[in-house]
């Protein structure tokens, strides 16, 4: 009885507590996706969805959305043009989350299927989102484009976005000590 007893009272205490401060939705890893968006010194950003693309979209082609930037919490490319945050993030690609982990190579047998498969987690109109991403130009499109990373995109709440900023400064602190 007393090997039970203590068995109990050890185990309720190797327990992990990290998701019980986390707030509701936060998923499994986001943690470390924040602080990788810190370190590669993605955009962050709240933004509402106010058009979504209406096609059969795969992961490799994901849907395009249009954004309403509500707040730029952190500018990249704004810190580069002396603050300048009024870079265009309104034309975005939703981007799929990634679902493998760090260090996978391009010629994994699972990648093919994967980027042909149907794209899952459309957003819907009217929604608010935390999302960190870049904005590149590529040859197809005539204007920037904000790509949201798939793997930091939550829906929007005041203690979601402390748990986001949270990490992603993190990030850019441990960026700027490895300097």
């Amino acid at each position: 009885m007393p090997t039970l007893i203590f068995g109990l009272i050890l185990s309720v205490l190797l327990v992990p507590v990290a998701s019980a401060q986390e707030p509701p939705g936060i998923p499994a890893g986001a943690a470390d996706d924040w602080k990788s968006a810190g370190w590669q010194g993605n955009d962050f950003i709240v933004a509402e969805v106010t058009f979504v693309e209406k096609r059969l979209s795969t992961n490799a082609k994901p849907p395009r959305v249009k954004l309403t930037v509500i707040r730029v919490i952190y500018s990249r490319l704004g810190e580069r043009l002396g603050g300048n945050r009024k870079i265009d993030r309104s034309n975005a690609v939703w981007l799929p989350r990634w679902p493998f982990g760090a260090g996978i190579c391009g010629n994994d047998e699972r990648i093919p299927g994967w980027l042909v498969a149907p794209f899952r987690g459309y957003p819907k109109m009217g929604e608010r989102f935390l999302l960190s991403g870049t904005v590149e130009k590529s040859p197809s499109d005539s204007f920037p484009v904000f790509h949201a990373n798939g793997n930091t995109r939550m829906v929007h709440s005041k203690a979601r976005e402390a748990f986001a900023r949270k990490h992603f400064d993190k990030g850019r602190r441990n960026r700027k000590a490895a300097k």
